[in-house]
């Protein structure tokens, strides 16, 4: 289913030079001394009110950015730096950069001093912290990564690689390697194939810009597309510990058994469905395909849309209608296992206490792991499946549409593992309207109305096979493609 969507306080010793705040009025930027070991460690520090992560770009060339006073930054390296070239765009969309200069006594791309600047700013922002750096800086941001993961808690983004030393294959945080397919002078493909320890690796190439100025090797023409790529890889995996992620099946408790939330998160980035029920107590669901945190990352709130397409039955995307906003939802969670839904869908306000769902048994055997949204990819854009995992049980909610191309839903509850195929019991289901109402759990109406099997040929990759014995699409056995969806 892909619904579109898109001065404080110092440390003691430091020294900042105000420049001010920016027409943007979010994001204001700090010429920045802090104390290290030999003499002191400028920056520029260029941040909003209230950042969702900390990049610190260390620079390449010669390492020297020559900041002054006013924050100008007149070096070759200043102005070829391609995260300082577009730090104004990024701070815009909730980053807090810092670009870090040689020190006072000329040393450059220095760990210690690297780090005394993620300090810092974590000292401000308690927030992921990431590195970027890339060409003559690619053995310091990768040592760094490699060596001070509790400091660089985000990631590593390596631009224009050089060669790749040992130290790549130690790197466990999420990495991005960008490069110019034009440019002589990298080793994209090398470093990419040396990252074998990273939790996510990804590479983008880039096409057109321009050889003159900073050149290929540096994005020259290229900053729109450099923000967007390293803006949305940050964001898919900004992740702070493993207690933020929330992705599991939720509910309000057995007082309101019926109706569910599914929760799956890349990342920062959450793609939640509201499955429930219309006023006549039909099946209905509601997507979030993205939602905006707050700084300490407790509270998600994004927009509700509710789509119309073809029947399952014969699917044609070109019906694909996303329909909207429909409404708004405010997610605060409260602990890692409890959170408070707002909403307001329809212009009807609600609210509900939920928890995580504890469905599936304990049971260690070791297996695959397939909990995620999943789908048929563009040629089928509209519809998915959310396959909520616990231990080696699966519940399945199926996001799909009714006869008239209404939203509707089905649930495979459980099931049972032959190999890598898990398979159950496909179930519809009627219940109390949701909206606007005190919800009834007396109306809650499961019946089973065929089967449905995911066969796994791996972690990302699956064939869905189902059979309707009885309902609106009584016959009806059809089998899909599918795979992990990316957002």
């Amino acid at each position: 289913m892909n619904i579109s969507r898109r001065l404080c306080p110092t440390a003691a010793g430091a020294i900042l030079l105000s420049l001010g705040t920016t027409a943007f009025a979010a994001v204001t930027t700090t010429v920045v001394d802090i104390p290290v070991t030999d003499g002191t460690q400028r920056f520029l520090y260029v941040k909003p009110d209230a950042p969702v992560a900390n990049i610190i770009s260390v620079p390449g060339g010669d390492g020297v950015l020559g900041i002054q006073n006013d924050g100008s930054m007149p070096t070759i390296t200043g102005q070829c730096n391609p995260i300082g070239r577009v730090r104004q765009t990024m701070a815009e969309r909730g980053y807090a950069i810092a670009l870090v200069d040689a020190n006072s006594i000329g040393a450059v791309r220095g760990a210690d001093d690297v780090v005394e600047v993620a300090r810092y700013m974590k000292a401000r922002h308690n927030v992921p912290t990431w590195i970027i750096g890339g060409s003559a800086s690619t053995a310091a941001v990768v040592n760094i990564a490699a060596g001070r993961p509790a400091d660089f808690n985000g990631g590593l983004i390596v631009n224009s690689p050089a060669r790749p030393n040992s130290a790549a294959g130690l790197v466990t945080r999420p990495t991005l390697v960008v490069a110019h397919a034009l440019d002589p002078d990298q080793y994209a493909a090398l470093m990419f194939s040396a990252l074998t320890a990273a939790s996510v690796r990804e590479r983008a190439t880039f096409n057109g810009g321009s050889n003159a100025g900073c050149g290929y090797h540096l994005f020259n023409g290229l900053d729109a597309e450099f923000a967007d790529t390293v803006s949305g890889f940050i964001a898919r995996n900004n992740t702070v510990t493993a207690a933020l992620n929330y992705s599991d099946l939720w509910w309000a408790g057995t007082a309101e058994n019926g109706w569910g939330m599914t929760v799956q998160q890349h990342g920062n980035v959450q793609f939640n469905v509201l499955f429930v029920y219309d006023a006549t107590g039909k099946p209905t669901w509601y997507a979030m395909p993205g939602c905006t945190w707050n700084a300490t990352f407790t509270v998600c709130n994004g927009q509700l849309a509710k789509p119309t397409s073809s029947p399952l039955s014969n699917y044609n995307a070109a019906q694909f209608n996303p329909g909207g906003a429909v409404g708004t939802i405010s997610l605060s969670y409260t602990s890692a296992d409890t959170a408070n839904l707002q909403y307001v869908i329809n212009g009807i306000p609600g609210q509900k206490t939920i928890q995580r769902q504890v469905f599936g048994p304990v049971d260690n055997t070791p297996g695959l792991q397939v909990g995620d949204m999943w789908w048929a990819g563009e040629a089928q854009n509209g519809w998915g499946v959310s396959i909520t995992q616990q231990y080696r049980t699966l519940f399945a909610a199926w996001y799909t549409y009714d006869p008239a191309g209404n939203a509707t839903w089905y649930t495979m509850p459980g099931g049972s593992w032959n190999g890598n195929t898990y398979s159950g019991g496909l179930a519809a289901v009627t219940s109390s309207p949701w909206l606007g109402a005190a919800y009834n759990p007396g109306l809650f109406a499961p019946s089973q109305v065929g089967t449905v099997s995911f066969a796994f040929q791996d972690a990302n990759n699956a064939t869905m096979t189902y059979t309707f014995t009885s309902g609106p699409f009584a016959g009806t056995t059809q089998t899909k493609q599918i795979v992990r969806q990316p957002y």
